[in-house]
């Protein structure tokens, strides 16, 4: 099948985003990504067009087109450790969460940036401990493939872990984030580091409490102000996806898909039995 028009369309758009890019810089990052984000959704709405109007499938289809299409180069069906025990830091799944942060952070009090000392005695959660200055964490020396996680956690559902994908997240909380709200969700950081802007990276958010709770919490144990705030404050760690990475993951997926129809007399496809972020 004669591809070339499809090629030509989506190449141009990577041009348009890529002049955006060019001109603006970091301040026209959101809207070179939306271009793609939209160009991969039509991609993906090709491949496996709806079935009805009622068909809300459009995170699977585009999540699907990145990992089926994706030739191995660009590291998205990735798991995001960090944001995976976010997800699972929750009472049915704390000690899932608890053997994560063992295996891939230094100490509890590592991963939360909580110092070991204690405002109160009666304070027993590490949470809630005096806070540190954060760590600054590399992806490539945290992440990790849904196997190595399986080993550790194999009770979970692969469904749970995939939802921390890398190709999950870029759905559900930077191109929903940017085409709804025009900003990323809570999981991902609108910019890098300073110096390594161009990088895969985990920045760090401080969430500071609100000051109802802080006053709750002061009075409860008998402590000031300022440590209840210290106390409550906690610390998010947010992945950044530069734009060169969202740019180059989209179009190696393209790409592939391209080669995919150049062999093939239809441009739709059957659906999968089960959709990959489906697990």
């Amino acid at each position: 099948m004669d591809t070339s028009y499809f090629q030509d369309w989506f190449q141009r758009r990577i041009e348009i985003a890529d002049n955006i890019f060019k001109i603006f810089g970091k301040d026209g990052v959101s809207d070179a990504e939306i271009i793609i984000f939209c160009a991969a959704s039509a991609l993906s709405y090709i491949s496996w067009p709806r079935t009805d109007k009622q068909d809300h499938r459009d995170r699977k289809r585009f999540v699907e087109f990145l990992v089926k299409f994706s030739s191995g180069k660009y590291p998205i069906k990735i798991i995001s450790t960090a944001l995976l025990i976010q997800q699972l830091d929750q009472p049915n799944h704390k000690t899932d969460a608890d053997i994560l942060i063992e295996k891939f952070f230094r100490s509890k009090y590592d991963y939360y940036s909580k110092s070991p000392e204690r405002y109160h005695p009666d304070i027993e959660d590490i949470r809630y401990a005096p806070g540190t200055l954060s760590r600054i964490i590399d992806p490539k020396d945290i992440d990790a493939t849904e196997e190595r996680i399986l080993e550790l956690i194999p009770a979970i559902k692969l469904k749970e872990i995939r939802k921390s994908s890398y190709a999950s997240i870029i759905y559900s909380d930077l191109r929903s984030g940017l085409v709804h709200k025009y900003e990323p969700g809570e999981k991902v950081a609108r910019r890098g580091w300073n110096r390594k802007d161009d990088k895969l990276s985990y920045i760090n958010y401080m969430i500071m409490p609100d000051e109802k709770d802080v006053e709750e919490f002061a009075s409860l144990y008998n402590i000031d102000n300022q440590e209840a705030r210290d106390a409550l404050a906690q610390t998010q760690r947010r992945i950044y996806f530069p734009y060169e990475f969202i740019r180059n993951t989209v179009s190696d997926a393209a790409n592939s898909l391209f080669e995919h129809w150049r062999d093939a007399s239809t441009l739709s496809q059957n659906e999968p039995t089960k959709w990959w972020i489906d697990g």
